[in-house]
C-alpha cells in the first residue's frame, strides 16, 4: 500500500471514530434524560401512593374515634327530632289516621259499602 492510500484509510477511520464518539455521546445523553425522567415519574408515583395511603390511614383512624361516632349519633338523633317536629310528619300521621279510620268504618259498615268510595263518586 502506498502512503497516500494509508493516509486516506486513516482519515476514513478517524471520521468513523468521530461519528462513533458523537453517537455514543448522544446515546449517553438520551440515557441520562430517560433515567432522570424515570426517577421523576417514580417519585411522583410513590408520592401519590403515599398520599393515598396516608389519607386512608387517617380516615380509618378518624372513623374509629369515639368523637366521630358520637357526632354521627347526635346528628341522627337531631335529624329524627327535626323530622318529628316537621309539618310533613304531622301530615303523614293525619293521612295515616284518616286512612285507618276509613278502613275501620268500612269494616264495620254492614252494607259493605266503602264510604270514601261513595264520596268520590258523588
Amino acid at each position: 500500500m502506498t502512503k497516500q492510500m494509508l493516509r486516506k484509510k486513516i482519515r476514513e477511520l478517524e471520521q468513523s471514530l468521530e461519528s462513533a464518539k458523537a453517537a455514543e455521546k448522544e446515546a449517553l445523553e438520551a440515557k441520562a434524560a430517560a433515567d432522570a425522567q424515570g426517577r421523576t415519574d417514580g417519585f411522583f408515583a410513590g408520592r401519590l401512593a403515599g398520599k393515598i395511603e396516608g389519607i386512608i390511614e387517617g380516615r380509618e383512624a378518624f372513623l374509629q374515634s369515639d368523637e366521630y361516632k358520637q357526632s354521627l349519633a347526635n346528628a341522627r338523633l337531631q335529624g329524627t327530632r327535626d323530622f318529628l317536629k316537621s309539618p310533613v310528619f304531622k301530615t303523614a300521621v293525619d293521612v295515616q289516621s284518616a286512612t285507618s279510620a276509613l278502613s275501620s268504618e268500612a269494616a264495620s259498615d254492614p252494607s259493605g259499602e266503602d264510604e270514601f268510595a261513595s264520596l268520590m263518586t258523588k
